[in-house]
């Protein structure tokens, strides 16, 4: 007999899946879909050993069985890490055992389903169908669902049939389990059912976190308004949530009532009763709705009759107690009491998406999907996947825009679909019958928005379109010269034609437009306007570019904030003034080369080549980081040659030496190093004022990357441990007075670490390199964080981490071709030889994983994790 294993999950597939643990707590999100997906699938079939193309086959039935084995592998993997924790053991919940078969173990899962199952192939139905207390998996089209779907619907229904016949209906809460709270929601199956609820033919993908939360809110509040732009899918969701109701409700379009005089009396045919002439139409709702008793009623679209609906839900709210609303609106009513829920686009995949998770994001399903109902041959390819996600990305996951760009699959490929997109989003149109006229163009849902605004909100709002990625009220305030810039703002967030987001690094609200809004609003400008608030733009965020010059690393994110305004800057200075554009540049390569826009740097380099006689010894020092970091050192020694004819003071003389010794350091020139080095450190102490800090630590940490590297590589070195010494005392005395926000704190730990771990000093390095890790990500110092984490990789391989040493060296490689970053020949040549040493320890296969993890786990999660593993005291 094997041994005894105590229950240790609860699965929940009746509204769910949700995941249980012994102590009750509940896990409803999952790292994506289909990892919710099996879970559910192996529950359904608890205790069976389901064979992996059985599986393949069930969560990727379009894939060839190469994808889908490589998906299924990282989908399993990540239940697997949710299943078994470190303090479960490997195999106690998830069996592999038999060859290409996975199951649950029945012995340490419980499933209410599986439960289900079990007693109905007993013959005991009556507490089968008191198990099934809601929609089994709702937001699930799979086959196999919508298959278990149907049949516990027709247990449950046989059942009702069975008990009606013998005696009088119950409630529906009889046929729950004693141990279900009164507020989960009931399965549609027991509960009087609204059939006026709109009729969908298509699949629902996504917002299934949006759905529960909504069904929570509707259950909690009385008042509950679900906001978001036009065609953002508010009204799909309300009639998915609905299906979930225990109770009656009554779902009633606004759109076809321009008269908000008419509302009660709509209100009031809707729910069957002719109006009376003697009597207050909302005294007759009243008395019709209390004697309803439990209702939900949905007022669908409801904007352009705002106040006269925030005038009706505070009187039924307060004569019906019964009574629950649920309105869907571009606005919310802002009325006490009300529950808002903002309803933002579906996700779409970003730029590190690999292509294997693409289908795991809704925009892009709906895509597929609605591209696949108007050509049936149609499906995602590898040739063709790149254009599907530009389109996402284009329309930022708009439903309606994504279903309308879908729609042109039948003329255009995907690729002749992306480039229609780049410049005429709004000219998307309906080709369908059945879609309403505000829904039949984006033209037409944007129209519908701006129409219930005032003629000055609607000219602020066009002058927001000179924005790009985001702004602030100030920067709204300088560029529309508004008294009323603020109110302005907050009435077009409620309107939900811009949306805010909370920029935590910077304690400041920003706003930002839908890319087919900004390009609607542009449009609406006259040339002479939009000239006269581009020029205001461009004044702003010249001078918010001369503040990204500091040591502080907050200066750099409010430029990161701003990027994408400071590159359209750019842009218009390129076209109309090249001088100005240079002397701007100066100030943006500082925040470019920390930040590791490189590529990017080295692009407006090219571009300024015949511009030379508007080169400032500013600008000339900002191209010398970026030679430096993409390995130009011939041209970078060349810059620094330059500005040196004109060195005089000592702080230009600090800077000249100090870039000459980081040339040597990168061409492996050790002696010539760290005299050039010692050189810089003499003059940098004869600077006077403010700039004698910064330029202090910043000779100071580049003498003892001299020394640490002349001491680590440098064969015929006589006395390395004397170098690493002298590492760290001119590491330390340089540093002593630095500031947690400086932009140099990573610098200062990283150069610290190599000279304690060049003295055995292991465990001191160790913490350093923490810090150095920790603050460099903070910071953001993309250009310090590549080089820490190549050492990171290093260090774990020699404390016996081979696994976690791969995805640091992958991590590493990423980041630095995205930057365009190169590392120095000899570091580059260690990186190869040690990648050779782990391939062979760990197996090809073991290697290829870990590599793969590394290249998709977002360095947020990466780093910390691995941040045990260094501190331990433990070497190889």
């Amino acid at each position: 007999m094997g041994e005894f294993v105590a229950i240790i999950w609860q699965i929940r597939l009746f509204n769910g899946p949700v995941l249980l643990d012994a102590s009750g707590v509940e896990t409803r999100r999952f790292r994506s879909h289909k990892v919710g997906a099996l879970l559910a699938y192996l529950a359904l079939n608890l205790n069976r050993p389901c064979s992996r193309e059985e599986l393949y086959e069930a969560l990727w039935p379009e894939e060839d069985s190469t994808l889908a084995a490589n998906r299924f592998r990282v989908t399993l993997a990540s239940l697997r890490r949710q299943l078994e924790p470190e303090n479960i053991g490997f195999g106690t919940v998830i069996d592999v055992s038999e060859p290409g078969r996975v199951r649950l173990r029945a012995e340490a899962v419980s499933c209410d389903a599986a439960e289900c199952d079990r007693l109905a192939r007993a013959g005991r139905s009556e507490e089968a169908a008191r198990l099934i207390s809601g929609t089994l998996l709702p937001g699930f089209y799979e086959e196999w669902a919508t298959g278990a779907q149907v049949r516990y619907q027709i247990m449950a229904e046989d059942y009702l049939v069975t008990a009606n016949s013998s005696r009088p209906r119950q409630r529906v809460e009889s046929f729950l389990p004693t141990n279900e709270t009164a507020h989960e929601p009931r399965s549609p199956v027991f509960t009087p059912f609204n059939h006026t609820l709109p009729l969908y033919l298509t699949r629902f993908f996504g917002r299934e976190t949006e759905r529960l939360t909504l069904i929570e809110r509707i259950e909690s509040h009385r008042l509950v308004s679900l906001i978001g732009m036009g065609g953002i899918g508010k009204t799909r969701l309300a009639t998915e949530a609905i299906h979930d109701w225990r109770g009656e409700s009554l779902f009633l379009s606004l759109v076809p009532l321009p008269d908000p005089s008419r509302l009660y009396d709509t209100v009031l045919k809707s729910l069957g009763v002719s109006p009376l002439t003697d009597c207050p139409l909302e005294e007759q709702i009243i008395r019709v709705l209390s004697r309803r008793g439990e209702m939900l009623l949905i007022l669908d679209n409801a904007e352009h009759l705002n106040d006269a609906v925030a005038e009706m839900a505070l009187l039924l709210l307060a004569g019906v107690p019964d009574l629950r609303l649920l309105v869907t609106s571009r606005q919310r009513l802002d009325i006490a009491g009300e529950s808002v829920l903002l309803l933002a686009p579906l996700e779409a995949p970003g730029p590190s998406a690999s292509p294997e998770r693409l289908m795991e994001f809704a925009a892009v399903s709906l895509f597929v999907d609605r591209a696949k109902n108007a050509r049936p041959d149609f499906a995602l390819t590898e040739k063709n996947a790149l254009s599907v996600v530009e389109i996402c990305q284009r329309l930022e996951g708009h439903p309606l825009a994504l279903e309308l760009a879908a729609a042109r699959i039948t003329s255009q490929t995907p690729q002749q679909i992306a480039l229609a997109l780049q410049h005429r989003l709004t000219d998307l149109k309906a080709r369908q019958h059945g879609l309403s006229h505000r829904h039949q163009s984006l033209r037409a849902v944007i129209q519908g928005s701006l129409d219930l605004l005032s003629r000055e909100q609607r000219e602020f709002f066009f002058a927001l379109s000179v924005f790009q990625g985001g702004w602030t009220l100030e920067a709204a305030t300088a560029v529309t010269l508004s008294n009323e810039a603020e109110d302005h703002l907050n009435h077009l967030t409620l309107c939900s034609l811009i949306m805010t987001q909370e920029e935590e690094r910077l304690g400041s609200m920003r706003y930002s437009l839908h890319e087919t809004l900004r390009q609607y609003a542009a449009e609406s400008l006259s040339p002479g306007k939009l000239e006269e608030y581009r020029e205001r733009h461009a004044s702003y965020y010249f001078a918010l570019a001369k503040l990204g010059v500091g040591e502080d690393f907050r200066l750099m994110d409010m430029a990161e904030a701003d990027h994408e305004n400071l590159l359209l800057v750019l842009e218009r200075l390129w076209q109309n003034d090249r001088k100005t554009l240079v002397e701007i540049l100066s100030y943006i390569m500082n925040f470019w080369c920390n930040r590791g826009y490189l590529r990017l740097a080295l692009e407006w380099i090219t571009r300024l080549h015949s511009d030379e006689q508007f080169f400032s010894t500013d600008f000339l020092e900002g191209m010398y980081r970026v030679y430096l970091d993409v390995g130009r050192y011939e041209d970078a020694e060349r810059v620094v040659r330059r500005v040196q004819k004109n060195a005089q003071i000592p702080l230009q003389i600090a800077w000249v030496n100090s870039c000459l010794g980081i040339v040597r350091k990168r061409q492996g020139r050790w002696d010539e190093a760290v005299e050039f080095q010692l050189t810089a450190i003499q003059s940098a102490l004869q600077i006077k004022g403010e700039e004698r800090g910064i330029a202090v630590r910043l000779v100071s940490a580049d003498l003892g990357d001299a020394f640490n590297g002349r001491a680590e590589y440098w064969h015929e070195n006589p006395d390395p441990i004397s170098d690493f010494k002298e590492a760290e005392r001119h590491v330390r005395s340089g540093f002593v007075d630095i500031e947690q926000n400086s932009r140099l704190y990573a610098t200062y730990y990283s150069r610290l670490m190599r000279s304690l771990w060049g003295q055995n000093r292991k465990a001191e390095g160790d913490e350093c390199l923490a810090c150095a890790l920790r603050i460099a990500l903070s910071h953001r110092h993309l250009t310090s964080l590549v080089d820490i984490i190549g050492e990171g990789a290093f260090r774990l391989a020699e404390k016996g981490f081979p696994e976690e040493s791969v995805r640091f060296f992958s991590a590493y490689e990423l980041l630095r071709e995205k930057m365009g970053y190169r590392s120095p020949h000899y570091f580059e040549a260690r990186v190869q030889e040690r990648l050779r040493t782990l391939r062979e320890l760990l197996g090809v296969e073991t290697f290829d994983q870990n590599w793969r993890t590394g290249v998709y786990t977002p360095l947020e999660d990466l780093l910390p994790a691995s941040l045990p593993q260094i501190l331990l005291r433990k070497n190889a």
